[in-house]
């Protein structure tokens, strides 16, 4: 599938609005052009131009210890956007990582957690967030979970771009010395559906406007219709290749994928904020008992202490 028609798909409002005036005679809009207009642009977000102190500081209420590692000690540092960072209702020490550090400390390992997430960030700024942090940082982490993408498939960033981003960020952090772990992640289970929904409703809308001003009938120029009704196959498409993206990277480089950061957190009523998309307290204490489970099953990451009676919780799959 094309760049194109992701892009096509992610601004299809606009679209359906001006679509209504390219069926007029003599009225040419360049789609293209209309692309660039409402494409998301992160570079352009005020929001994203924070100072490097100001992203730590928000990813992290704690001052992190410049006390060398001990020798039975990792230091995991966690690159994510607002799955992975305080926002709206969660608190710094409500998220997954900060949850399972004395979960994982009670089964003997000994891992000094570190978080520079950020919301809104795509994948495009993992290098840049990563570098800034590494500058300042007096102890460099051994291991670095990557958990972005999300904000690139709402945004339909076209799946070249985002499995580029994080292979360059995959490769960025093994040239450094640091063994990078993934943190997958799918779109909504119903986004195709809304999608499909919002698809519809707009071309309703566009018929009964067309109808009404010019007495047009849409559904008889065959060009629009179609490619109004390609949308909708679009969006099942990119989420299916969306949700690869990690499985093959993970495969490619050979590193550990914990397959699914949401795993029976997204989209389970009571586990979400009041967007639907963004996990709760709940919905951390669950992230957090899978996040155990990933860095013991699937990493390289070892205990190096007798873990207590209380380590019985790792059992538990929620």
């Amino acid at each position: 599938m094309s760049r194109r028609c992701y892009h096509s798909w992610q601004i299809m409002p606009p679209i359906l609005f001006f679509a209504l005036l390219m069926i007029q005679p003599g009225c040419a809009i360049d789609l293209e052009w209309l692309e660039d207009q409402f494409s998301a642009k992160e570079d352009d977000d005020p929001k994203n131009k924070v100072e490097a102190g100001q992203e730590r500081e928000l990813a992290d209420d704690y001052v992190e210890s410049t006390e060398p590692l001990a020798a039975d000690e990792f230091k995991l540092l966690v690159v994510g956007d607002s799955l992975s960072a305080a926002y709206e209702d969660v608190s710094h020490g409500e998220l997954y990582h900060r949850i399972a550090q004395p979960w994982l400390s009670d089964c003997g390992y000994n891992i000094r957690m570190a978080n520079i997430s950020q919301p809104g960030i795509k994948s495009a700024r993992g290098i840049v967030k990563l570098t800034e942090y590494l500058q300042e940082a007096t102890v460099p982490p051994t291991h670095v979970l990557i958990a972005l993408g999300s904000n690139d498939g709402l945004q339909l960033e076209p799946i070249a771009t985002l499995k580029s981003n994080l292979s360059q960020l995959i490769e960025h952090i093994q040239s450094g010395g640091a063994k990078p772990l993934l943190a997958g992640n799918k779109l909504p289970d119903n986004f195709a559906e809304r999608a499909i929904a919002g698809y519809q409703g707009g071309k309703d809308l566009a018929i009964a406007v067309v109808n009404a001003l010019w007495g047009i009938d849409i559904d008889r120029n065959k060009d629009l219709r179609d490619q109004l009704d390609n949308y909708a196959d679009e969006a099942n498409e990119y989420a299916l290749d969306f949700e690869k993206v990690f499985a093959d990277l993970a495969g490619q480089y050979k590193i550990p994928l914990w397959s699914n950061i949401l795993h029976k957190v997204g989209g389970v009523p009571g586990r979400n904020q009041n967007d639907g998309i963004h996990p709760n307290a709940e919905g951390h204490r669950y992230m957090a008992t899978h996040f155990v489970h990933f860095i013991q099953n699937k990493t390289d990451i070892r205990a190096t202490s007798q873990a207590t009676d209380a380590c019985q919780f790792t059992a538990l799959n929620p």
